[in-house]
């Protein structure tokens, strides 16, 4: 591991551990816009707290979770502990998704604000599509106005450009209402064939 993967690990956990993420988080609203195909095995990039994760176990779905901050992590894993019936059982790999080894490719992918974090956002979407099954379905956002603590900014045509280059085909993009009145660009799209 390099020397900046390092440091980016020790930020991203910086903020996971920052008491305004100390606790656990509700779905956003714009990630129901998912419509992951019946049966597919879901894959939440940047799962914070695990929220999406148990919403779609719910309702049947097998999910992992890739988070880069074990604070989260362990915020995941107290609330499913309090879930012990819950089937079936949902899964976070605390690690970057960089790092991420799929034990196979997944139908459905979210990935909620979490390009922001990253300062290789087309490496991201590249493993983001190598993840994927074709004809999978992504729902990816971002956070429409620039945040100045994060390394990376993504207009919703940029974001677009973005997966469509990683091998993505657009259903549609969005701008939609986030978590706290904060809009959000939203891509909708299928992972082309190979």
């Amino acid at each position: 591991m390099s020397v900046a993967t390092i440091a980016h690990s020790a930020w991203l956990e910086s903020i996971g551990a920052a008491p305004a993420n100390q606790h656990f988080f509700p779905v956003r609203p714009y990630n129901l816009q998912l419509f992951p195909p019946a049966g597919a095995h879901i894959l939440d990039v940047g799962a914070h707290t695990g929220a999406n994760l148990l919403h779609y176990a719910r309702l049947g779905f097998a999910c992992v979770g890739v988070e880069a901050s074990p604070s989260c992590c362990h915020i995941f894993a107290r609330a499913l502990a309090q879930l012990p019936r819950l089937q079936p059982r949902p899964e976070m790999v605390c690690s970057l998704i960089e790092d991420y080894a799929p034990p196979a490719l997944f139908g459905a992918l979210l990935c909620g604000e979490m390009l922001c974090y990253s300062p290789h956002p087309t490496r991201v979407a590249e493993k983001l599509a190598a993840c994927m099954r074709p004809e999978g379905v992504a729902l990816v956002s971002v956070p429409r106005d620039p945040q100045p603590e994060f390394p990376t900014h993504l207009t919703l045509e940029g974001l677009g450009v973005l997966l469509v280059n990683a091998g993505f085909r657009l259903h549609w993009g969005r701008i939609l209402p986030g978590l706290g009145g904060s809009p959000v660009s939203a891509v909708r799209a299928f992972r082309e064939r190979l």
